[in-house]
C-alpha cells in the first residue's frame, strides 16, 4: 500500500474516532433542560403564546430520537387563557429510517392532555397560527416556479396509547358546544395498507346538537393514501341521550367498510344497526340490516336495504321496510321497490296503511316519489333536494285525502284535540325563526281534509317557498269554521318579522275564536278581515308590536258577557242608584241581527269607532281600544232602546225609549267588568216619565204599530187653541 494511502486512512481513522467520541460524549452529557428557555423563547416570538414546562425534559438522540416530557401548558395565542396542557407524553422515533425520509416511530403516548379548540363566527380557528400561520398572518405562499411537493413521508408506527384527553369544543359556524372525553385509546401497529385492531372509550357532553353520553367498541383500521379509509370487524355502542332521543343505546356492526374518494368506491358488508331510545311521546325502536353495497364510479352492485321501526306512546307506529336490490352509480344510489307496511293508533283510532316507491340518494342530490294510503286515504308524495349547496334545496309537492297531522306530533303538542281549546301562548314564549335559514324550498301541499292541533280545515291548498329565511305562503286556503278562508303569510328570520292578510267568508265567528284566540266573545255567521304585521323575539313583543287592520260584518248572533236588554229593563230600579259594575258572564248574551266594526290596530293597541249593533230593541255603537298586548279592554258602548211595543219586557224598556245608555267595558279578556252608567241617563229617563204623565193627563193614547204617536206639547197647543175658538 503506497505510504500516502495509509496516512490517509490513518487520518481519517482518527478523525472518525474523534467524531464518535463526540457523538458519545452529547450523548452521555446532554441536558434537555438546559435548552426549555429556547423552547419557550421560540415560542413567544413566532406565535406569541406563552409556553410552560414544569416537569422535566428528557431526549436522546441515537440510535433512536426519544422525548419525554411532563406538565407542559400553552396559551393562547396573545392571551394568558390557556389553549393545551399535557400531563405526560413520550414519543420515540427511529433516527436513521428518518434520514432516509421514512417516519418509523416506537411508541406514542398521552395522558392528561386538555385543549381548547374554537372557530368563531368569521372562521377564524384558535389553532390557525399553529397551523403554518405567525403572529403577523399567513404563511406566505411558494414562489412562482418552486419546486414541486415532495412526496408525503412514508411512516410506520408501533402503537398508539392516549389516555384521559379532554376537547372542549366551539365552533360557531357548524354549531358545536361540547366537551370531548378520550378516556383511553390504543391502536396497534399503524403503517398504510396494514389492518391494525382499535379500541376506544369515550365520553361526549354536549350542549349543541344534544349529545351526551358514552362510546365504545372496536374497530379495525387500514391507513391508505389519498384520503382513502378502510374499516373492518366493527363494533361500536353508544349510550346516553342523542338529539330528541333520551337514554339512547345505539349498536354498528360491520364486517367491512371501505371508502376511496380518489376512485368514487364505497362498499359495505353485513351492516346492522339497532337503536333504542325514549322520546317525549315515548319509546323508539329502530333496525337497520344492509347485506352488502359495492359502488366503484358507474358500476354498483349490492343487495335489498330491510328495516324496521317502532314507535310507542299516546301514538304508536309498527313500520316494517323492505327494498329491491340498489342500483345507480357513486353519484346517486336508487332504492327502487320500497314496499312499507305500518300499522298501530294515534288518538283512539286505529292505523294500518301502506307505502310504494322508490329513494334516490347521494352526496350531491336526492329524489323521492311514494304512494300509498293509510285507513283508506290516499296519498302520494314527490321532490327533490339539492344537497351540494351552501344551503340545501327542495322541492316537493305533496296530496292527501285526508292528513291528520297531530297523528304526527309528539304528545302534548297537538292540544285542543280533544275537544278543548288552547289559550293563547304565554307573553314569555320564545319565537325563534333562525331555523328558516337552514333550507331553501318550494312546497306544495293538497288535502281533503287537514288536521293540525285544533284546527280542522277542508279541501286545504297551501304553497310555500323558503328563500334564505324569509317563508313566503302566497297560497292559503280551504274551508273552516263553516265557512271558506282566503289567507297569504310571511315570515322573516331577519329581524323575527311575521305577517297575515285573510279574508274569511260565512265563517262561525265563535268557533273561530276559540281557536285562534282561545276565547268565547262572540257568536255570529259573517265575514272577517285581518292585514296584520308585527315583529319580536317573545310573543308577547309580537303581541305588543302588532300593527294593521282588522274588521268584521256578522249577523245572527250575540255578544256574550252580559245582556243588555235584561239590564236596561232593571232602569226603573237602577236609575235612583249610583253606577255599578257587573263580571262578564258565560251564561248572559245580547242577541243581535247585524253587528260590525273595523279596527286600527298600532303597537298591539287594536281601536274602533265605528261598531254598529242592531237588535230588535237595541242599537248599540261606541269607541275604544283592545290592547291586545296585554290582554285588556278599554271600550264604551253607547246604547239606545229603538222598540219597546212588543215582547216581554218592553213596558220596562219604555223609561229609556230615545236614551242613550253608556256601557263600559274594562279588564282582562278572561273577566271584563260592564258598567252601566245610570247616573249618565237619569235626566233622559225623567225627560220620558214626565212626557208619559202629560200624555196621560192629556188623554194621549198610544200610536198603532207603525205609526208615530202624536208628542205631549203638540196635543197641548191643540186643545189650547179649541179653548180660545170656543
Amino acid at each position: 500500500m503506497p505510504p500516502w494511502i495509509r496516512r490517509s486512512l490513518i487520518g481519517l481513522a482518527a478523525v472518525l474516532l474523534v467524531l464518535l467520541a463526540g457523538a458519545v460524549l452529547l450523548v452521555a452529557t446532554f441536558d434537555a433542560n438546559r435548552y426549555k428557555g429556547v423552547a419557550i423563547d421560540w415560542m413567544k416570538s413566532n406565535r406569541n403564546r406563552t409556553l410552560a414546562i414544569d416537569g422535566p425534559l428528557e431526549l436522546s438522540v441515537f440510535p433512536r430520537l426519544a422525548l419525554r416530557a411532563s406538565r407542559v401548558s400553552l396559551s393562547e395565542a396573545g392571551r394568558s387563557e390557556r389553549f393545551a396542557s399535557v400531563e405526560q407524553a413520550a414519543l420515540s422515533v427511529a433516527l436513521l429510517p428518518l434520514l432516509q425520509g421514512r417516519l418509523q416511530v416506537d411508541w406514542v403516548e398521552a395522558s392528561g392532555v386538555q385543549v381548547v379548540l374554537k372557530r368563531d363566527a368569521q372562521g377564524r380557528r384558535n389553532t390557525d397560527d399553529l397551523a403554518g400561520a405567525g403572529p403577523s398572518g399567513p404563511a406566505p405562499a411558494a414562489p412562482a416556479g418552486s419546486a414541486p411537493a415532495r412526496t408525503p413521508l412514508a411512516f410506520d408506527i408501533s402503537g398508539v396509547v392516549l389516555k384521559d384527553v379532554r376537547a372542549s369544543v366551539q365552533d360557531l359556524p357548524a354549531q358545536i358546544d361540547g366537551t370531548l372525553h378520550l378516556v383511553e385509546l390504543s391502536t396497534g401497529r399503524l403503517t398504510p395498507g396494514l389492518d391494525t385492531p382499535v379500541s376506544l372509550d369515550a365520553r361526549l357532553d354536549f350542549r349543541q346538537p344534544a349529545l351526551k353520553g358514552t362510546l365504545a367498541g372496536r374497530l379495525r383500521v387500514a391507513p391508505e393514501a389519498g384520503g382513502a379509509l378502510r374499516l373492518g370487524d366493527i363494533d361500536l355502542a353508544w349510550r346516553g341521550d342523542l338529539p330528541g332521543l333520551a337514554a339512547a343505546e345505539l349498536t354498528l356492526a360491520m364486517s367491512r367498510f371501505g371508502f376511496e374518494p380518489e376512485h368514487q368506491a364505497l362498499s359495505i358488508d353485513r351492516l346492522k344497526l339497532g337503536l333504542k331510545a325514549r322520546r317525549d311521546a315515548g319509546p323508539l325502536a329502530l333496525t337497520l340490516d344492509w347485506a352488502a353495497l359495492d359502488i366503484e364510479g358507474q358500476r354498483l352492485k349490492g343487495s335489498p336495504l330491510q328495516g324496521t321501526l317502532s314507535l310507542g306512546g299516546a301514538t304508536s307506529v309498527e313500520l316494517a321496510f323492505k327494498t329491491g336490490a340498489p342500483a345507480g352509480s357513486f353519484d346517486a344510489v336508487t332504492l327502487p321497490n320500497l314496499d312499507a307496511r305500518v300499522s298501530g293508533s294515534a288518538a283512539g283510532r286505529k292505523i294500518d296503511g301502506q307505502v310504494r316507491g322508490r329513494l334516490t340518494a347521494g352526496p350531491k342530490a336526492a329524489a323521492w316519489a311514494l304512494n300509498g294510503q293509510v285507513n283508506g286515504n290516499a296519498f302520494t308524495l314527490d321532490g327533490n333536494a339539492k344537497l351540494d349547496a351552501a344551503v340545501p334545496f327542495v322541492k316537493a309537492q305533496a296530496k292527501f285525502d285526508a292528513l291528520d297531522l297531530n297523528t304526527l306530533l309528539p304528545e302534548g303538542a297537538s292540544a285542543g284535540t280533544s275537544g278543548e281549546r288552547p289559550g293563547p301562548a304565554p307573553a314569555d314564549t320564545p319565537v325563534d325563526l333562525s331555523g328558516l335559514k337552514a333550507l331553501n324550498a318550494q312546497l306544495a301541499l293538497r288535502a281533503g281534509s287537514l288536521v293540525l292541533r285544533q284546527y280542522r280545515v277542508a279541501n286545504a291548498r297551501v304553497e310555500a317557498s323558503l328563500d334564505n329565511g324569509l317563508l313566503r305562503v302566497p297560497v292559503l286556503q280551504g274551508q273552516a269554521w263553516d265557512g271558506t278562508l282566503d289567507a297569504s303569510a310571511q315570515a322573516d328570520a331577519k329581524g323575527n318579522r311575521v305577517a297575515v292578510k285573510a279574508l274569511a267568508s260565512g265563517v262561525n265567528i265563535n268557533a273561530l275564536l276559540k281557536d285562534v284566540a282561545g276565547k268565547d266573545l262572540l257568536e255570529g255567521q259573517g265575514r272577517v278581515t285581518l292585514d296584520v304585521v308585527s315583529a319580536g323575539a317573545t310573543v308577547g313583543q309580537l303581541r305588543s308590536r302588532l300593527g294593521g287592520q282588522a274588521a268584521l260584518q256578522l249577523r245572527d248572533g250575540a255578544v256574550k258577557g252580559i245582556n243588555l236588554a235584561k239590564s236596561l229593563r232593571q232602569a226603573k230600579a237602577a236609575l235612583g242608584m249610583a253606577d255599578r259594575s257587573q263580571k262578564a258572564s258565560r251564561d248572559e248574551k245580547t242577541d243581535f241581527s247585524e253587528l260590525s266594526a273595523s279596527f286600527r290596530i298600532a303597537d298591539g293597541v287594536a281601536r274602533n269607532d265605528d261598531l254598529a249593533l242592531k237588535s230588535p230593541y237595541l242599537r248599540v255603537g261606541g269607541d275604544g281600544l283592545v290592547d291586545i298586548g296585554r290582554g285588556l279592554i278599554d271600550y264604551t258602548a253607547r246604547v239606545s232602546v229603538t222598540d219597546t211595543s212588543a215582547g216581554q219586557g218592553g213596558a220596562e224598556l219604555a223609561a229609556l225609549k230615545g236614551v242613550t245608555v253608556p256601557v263600559r267595558l274594562t279588564g282582562p279578556f278572561e273577566a271584563i267588568d260592564w258598567n252601566i252608567r245610570w247616573s249618565a241617563v237619569a235626566a233622559g229617563a225623567a225627560r220620558n216619565k214626565l212626557e208619559d204623565k202629560l200624555k196621560e193627563r192629556l188623554g194621549v193614547q198610544s200610536a198603532a204599530p207603525g205609526a208615530s204617536a202624536p208628542k205631549p206639547k203638540d196635543v197641548l197647543k191643540d186643545k189650547l187653541l179649541k179653548g180660545i175658538l170656543k
